[in-house]
């Protein structure tokens, strides 16, 4: 075919149309904004690794200082962070001063008032609200993390999940010592 376009030669390739927070921004809005606000850091269908907001966002998560969800929007993903409280004290409600790391500290917080007060486990559900996360997908995740990293052991028998404090062998209820 002369002066066609041929069907074979044609390279085209469209990036995520993501449109992105101004980092400096984000960084403005994380200093000024109180424990439980929310904003968004990406808007679209998926994160570029290069891009600066969504590295921003993950290192503030990391440190502690915000959680991270997806909010669907009008049939679009918004990508949000939420400012959480500062922790109160790097020592934990077990005595142990080389606590997880930040994100995962609400979580093992939680579970060592559970385990000091000789309370079951609760739900998922409910471990994410006392913890401060988003739902129990986050709760079930952070607790494999905890388990991964040998803060805690579980062990589920007879319909009921038991976590035993490593660091000081403090359990929930349900179990034998």
């Amino acid at each position: 075919m002369i002066g066609g376009i041929e069907r074979e030669a044609a390279r085209y390739r469209i990036g995520p149309l993501t449109t992105y927070a101004d980092p400096s921004e984000l960084e403005v809005w994380m200093r000024r904004a109180e424990p439980g606000d929310e904003t968004w850091y990406a808007i679209g269908p998926a994160l570029g690794d290069k891009a600066a907001a969504p590295k921003l966002a993950r290192r503030l998560a990391g440190d502690g200082l915000a959680t991270l969800f997806l909010r669907r929007v009008g049939g679009g993903l918004h990508y949000m962070i939420r400012k959480r409280a500062p922790a109160a004290s790097a020592i934990s409600a077990c005595g142990r001063i080389a606590a997880p790391a930040s994100t995962e500290r609400a979580l093992y917080e939680v579970l060592c008032q559970v385990a000091d007060d000789g309370l079951p486990l609760p739900s998922n559900e409910v471990l994410a609200e006392r913890a401060g996360l988003p739902d129990r997908h986050a709760a079930r995740y952070r607790l494999s993390l905890l388990v991964a990293a040998g803060f805690v052991r579980v062990e589920a028998g007879a319909g009921r999940r038991v976590v035993q404090i490593v660091a000081t062998g403090q359990r929930t209820a349900g179990g034998k010592a």
